[in-house]
């Protein structure tokens, strides 16, 4: 921890993560920071944007390679399940139980695949193992989908990219009372299922959870513990399998 530096940024909001300055480097070597006006965020109650999102695909792009310098996008196809608009109704979780989500948008790419150096991508997956759960089971056919497109995508110099797979946490559960700000907004929702959320119970919620948002350094790897039951026995002994990658793959290094 000596080696960090840490920089505090007064806010209001506990989103910095999405709205902070994100620092590029022009043309001339000068540092710069890119501003993309965010201005808090919201939460729709309808899909239209998202469909009209993907109209505007060739727009977005111009305008990563005006503020970012990019020069290739990779578009993946739908994230995990439990970040789901929470709108959209209960997920079943098995045979009798169905949850909430808890006030997810849609997804965060770096939940199921991040870059960890220029020409490497961590891709989520899960053991065959744990298939049984519904959740998984569409998560699977998701991640699939998007390994496929990952797999016959090259980067900006026509060369293909080496993909690691990295397992999932197993689906995780709380609960929720009133008085909670999660459970207080969220029985306000109109479900799009047709779901009446239960005033004054105690609700179960999925928590999203992902073994992808880490930190790697040097000589360490750096996860976020999910609180399930030996999770982090079961991710060091999953990721003993990729023959030494935080080694091989650490964007330090590189």
């Amino acid at each position: 921890m000596d080696n960090l530096i840490f920089r505090v940024i007064p806010s209001i909001e506990i989103w910095t993560r999405d709205m902070a300055p994100v620092f590029v480097e022009t043309s001339n070597g000068k540092l710069a920071i890119a501003d993309f006006n965010f201005d808090s965020w919201g939460y729709a109650d309808t899909l239209d944007t998202d469909t009209k999102t993907e109209e505007i695909y060739d727009e977005m792009e111009a305008e990563y390679q005006r503020i970012l310098g990019v020069k290739k996008v990779i578009w993946l196809k739908d994230g995990l399940l439990e970040v789901s608009h929470t709108f959209l109704g209960l997920l079943a979780v098995n045979d009798s139980t169905s949850d909430y989500t808890v006030v997810t948008t849609n997804g965060h790419t770096d939940e199921f695949s991040r870059f960890v150096n220029d020409s490497t991508i961590l891709l989520a997956n899960f053991d065959i193992a744990e298939l049984s759960e519904p959740i998984a089971q569409e998560n699977h056919q998701r991640l699939e989908a998007n390994f496929e497109i990952l797999l016959n995508s090259k980067d900006q110099d026509g060369k293909p990219f080496t993909i690691i797979r990295l397992p999932l946490p197993s689906t995780l559960l709380n609960t929720l009372a009133s008085g909670d700000y999660v459970y207080e907004y969220i029985k306000t929702l109109v479900y799009k299922d047709g779901s009446k959320f239960p005033q004054g119970d105690t609700v179960s919620v999925v928590i999203p959870a992902s073994y992808l948002i880490l930190l790697l350094l040097i000589k360490s790897l750096s996860v976020r513990s999910t609180g399930e039951q030996g999770c982090l026995i079961k991710l060091r002994r999953k990721m003993k399998k990729q023959s030494g990658y935080c080694q091989q793959y650490s964007p330090i290094e590189k």
